[in-house]
């Protein structure tokens, strides 16, 4: 037959009530740690909500003695979670609300083509576009000509576009011109001068 286990809680119950049944005199008994076995309390001697923050060491709860499901948003502290906290990929779409992630927490170029819906920018959502303009020297006739204009610092050229001075002049090249502008190739078929004017359009923050 298997003997039941005996617990030191139990023993010392034990121990007390002897003591008054055989001297009929109740006796206060105090135990500290000292008297107790390391490894003999186990969760069955201790009372529901008796272990407090206070009992618990720095550093001591580990996620295996977490169980899955265990901890809720009401557990965690507002802004206490930081990236290093989250696993790689861990947060999806299902776990942001609305409207919560702000410009200022998103880096710079960290959105592409592939992050934005199809058809889900509108005009409100871009800054002010503002045409940039240039005419060219008079092209001669027969001859090739070309004229850019740049976008002011802080602006982004996003396309451009030209004018002729003529129906006879058609457009040879239309162009991104360096890192921030525009540039226009025209050949003058007329029999006189011409002119072409280039148009950046740039987009400001």
């Amino acid at each position: 037959m298997r003997l039941p286990h005996i617990s030191f809680g139990k023993v010392l119950a034990g121990t007390a009530v002897l003591l008054a049944v055989t001297t009929g005199t109740a006796y206060a008994i105090t135990v500290t740690s000292a008297d107790i076995v390391n490894g003999t309390i186990r969760s069955v001697d201790i009372g529901t909500g008796e272990v407090k923050g206070v009992d618990i060491g720095n550093g001591t709860i580990r996620s295996t003695d977490i169980f899955n499901g265990g901890v809720k948003s009401a557990d965690v502290l507002d802004d206490s979670l930081l990236a290093a906290d989250l696993a790689p990929n861990s947060v999806g779409s299902s776990e942001i609300q609305t409207d919560a992630v702000q410009a200022s927490e998103i880096a710079d170029n960290s959105i592409d083509g592939g992050e934005i819906v199809d058809n889900s920018v509108r005009s409100t959502d871009l800054g002010t576009i503002t045409t940039r303009s240039a005419t060219s020297a008079a092209i001669a006739s027969g001859a090739v000509g070309s004229v850019s204009v740049n976008c002011l610092a802080g602006e982004e050229v996003i396309s451009g576009g030209n004018d002729m001075s003529t129906t006879a002049a058609v457009v040879v090249a239309s162009r991104k011109s360096g890192t921030n502008g525009w540039a226009v190739f025209a050949k003058n078929n007329s029999g006189g001068n011409a002119t072409v004017t280039v148009h950046a359009y740039c987009l400001a923050p």
